[in-house]
């Protein structure tokens, strides 16, 4: 089985939204994969020090992934709330474009 295959569908300054697109027969879920996951986006430069890395899972719940900022996964850990807030309007199903 591939890692997971995910979209960037917001990304900005303080915190990074990535959406599970699968399909999970060929990918593995970013849950999963997450330590492939964290890796692969430090590796790219687009996950530092600081930055949350939030997800939509493949049932599209918002989760967070923790990170090092060095490319090391750290845990699991629920979205925060704030964010959840100001989430809870979009339907990741209907985000279709990579950043």
């Amino acid at each position: 089985m591939k890692g997971a295959n995910y979209l960037i569908v917001d990304d900005r300054r303080d915190w990074m939204i990535i959406r599970d697109v699968g399909p999970w027969d060929h990918y593995a879920t970013v849950t999963n994969a997450a330590e492939g996951v964290v890796a692969e986006l430090h590796a790219r430069g687009v996950l530092p020090v600081g930055k949350m890395l939030l997800y939509y899972d493949s049932e599209y719940s918002l989760d967070q992934l923790l990170h090092n900022g060095l490319g090391g996964f750290m845990g699991f850990a629920p979205a925060p709330a704030d964010a959840v807030e100001h989430l809870k309007k979009v339907d990741p199903r209907q985000i279709a474009h990579q950043s």
